[in-house]
């Protein structure tokens, strides 16, 4: 009898080349689950049902304080207590989650040039084959280009239409969506109360609606199936799983899920019957490495547009400051990449006014964080350039121990936060090998 070992990830579990061949020959679904945190809450991300829940609990204490809600309950009971207290009263709750996500989605635009979220931008810049997103937003419906295809599961029995080619970029909303319908927001299709759950599996299982033939004819034996943060632990996960005609010869994949996990039994469950290889990588992590592994070996080789930027830092990281610089000296050779730093300034020009001009006309501006810059530079350097609203990319380089993450600068795209490890330079044995892979990241992003 086989039996289920859950070991540490080795590099046979997953080929990272042949899953890069699959990418790059459309062959690839990607399952986005309903708790992808993608939403800043202070140093923490959380996803769009766990932001209504805390949302509607709070409402719910407000208006009664005594109200007894356990701790980290789910949207799904929360709601279904608020409804009680509305008198089922729907369009109640409808409104409050369309203030939510409004609120939400202007907080997105004010704080990312993308005004996207930044592992969306990621999974973007991949060739996908179909997306299918449990999250009810549509920022892929509006990144989409003309021949891609979007559309939604409606579980009130209102079928809707859905012609797509194979070969056309479909993104399927399997939750509902949040859809704009010109003045606001249509909510109607979200599934959010405990009952609604039990209506939205039951007529999944009967085919009332069902889902369109031309998304399941996608899922075939063929594809590769990657699954962001998808709860295997919830009960209708497997019935949807079947609904899916999901099988053990295709190669699945799923990242990490947030702490503690699943259990033992739901790994060997999923391995079993539908051929899961659960990956070390959080979903972020997972989705960085094949998009660094994809551009490598797949984007064009051409010659590259010169780049500049602006490096900014405090005079106590000088030293830093110009051992960085030595990184970028093969860029700088090649005349692919220049540089402009403060000790630039010539004797008699107006230190403000030169660095604002070199500013506004960089491609990238990398700041050196620490103590002092945090104190000294802030109103200088950092404010400005997280309020700039054009499309310059913000590096920030942890340079020593600062209380960083109290600052704007949490809100920057994670990858844009350097090193990727969040130690500090300074702190660290080999900081040669740091500032290298620091450049190595930022003239990527550069040439994207």
């Amino acid at each position: 009898m086989e039996t289920f070992v859950d070991r540490p990830q080795t590099k046979k579990d997953i080929n990272w080349d042949d899953l890069v061949e699959d990418m790059a020959g459309k062959k690839c679904v990607l399952f986005l689950g309903p708790a992808l945190p993608v939403y800043s809450r202070g140093n923490d991300k959380l996803d769009f049902y766990s932001l209504a829940s805390e949302y509607l609990a709070q409402l719910l204490k407000k208006e009664d304080p005594a109200i007894d809600l356990p701790p980290n309950q789910d949207l799904y009971y929360i709601a279904q207590r608020y409804l009680q207290t509305k008198n089922n009263f729907r369009p109640r709750l409808e409104a409050k989650i369309c203030t939510l996500y409004k609120t939400e989605v202007e907080k997105l635009k004010a704080e990312s040039t993308d005004r996207i979220p930044s592992l969306y931008k990621t999974i973007l810049q991949l060739p996908w084959n179909t997306i299918i997103n449990m999250q009810p937003d549509n920022f892929f419906q509006n990144a989409l280009r003309p021949d891609d295809v979007f559309s939604y599961y409606h579980y009130r029995s209102k079928e809707i239409e859905l012609k797509a080619d194979n070969h056309q970029f479909l993104v399927y909303n399997l939750f509902g969506a949040l859809v704009n319908d010109g003045t606001d927001y249509n909510v109607d299709s979200l599934v959010l109360t405990e009952g609604e759950q039990v209506e939205f599996v039951l007529n999944l299982l009967s085919g009332n609606p069902k889902i369109p033939e031309c998304l399941i004819s996608r899922l075939d034996s063929k594809k590769t199936y990657i699954f962001l943060d998808c709860n295997l632990e919830n009960w209708y996960f497997r019935l949807l799983m079947e609904v899916l005609k999901m099988n053990k010869e295709s190669r699945t994949f799923s990242p990490r899920y947030k702490s503690p996990g699943f259990s033992l039994p739901t790994k060997e469950f999923y391995q079993k019957r539908y051929g899961f290889v659960f990956v070390d990588n959080n979903s972020e992590e997972f989705m960085n490495k094949l998009w660094e592994i994809y551009t490598e070996t797949h984007q064009p080789k051409g010659p590259k547009q010169p780049k500049k930027i602006v490096i900014a830092f405090d005079d106590s990281a000088e030293k830093l400051a110009y051992s960085l610089i030595d990184q970028f000296k093969p860029w700088i050779e090649k005349k692919e990449l220049s540089i402009w730093t403060k000790d630039d300034i010539e004797g008699g020009d107006l230190p403000e006014k030169v660095k604002k001009e070199q500013v506004d006309a960089a491609d990238g501006l990398v700041l050196l964080i620490n103590a002092p810059f945090l104190n000294d530079n802030y109103a200088s350097d950092l404010e400005p350039a997280l309020a700039a609203k054009n499309t310059k990319q913000v590096f920030a380089v942890i340079e020593s121990a600062c209380p960083w993450e109290e600052t704007p600068l949490v809100n920057l795209p994670q990858r844009n936060i350097l090193p990727k490890s969040r130690l500090p330079v300074r702190s660290q044995q080999d900081t040669d090998a740091v500032l290298k892979e620091i450049a190595t990241s930022i003239t990527k992003i550069l040439w994207e």
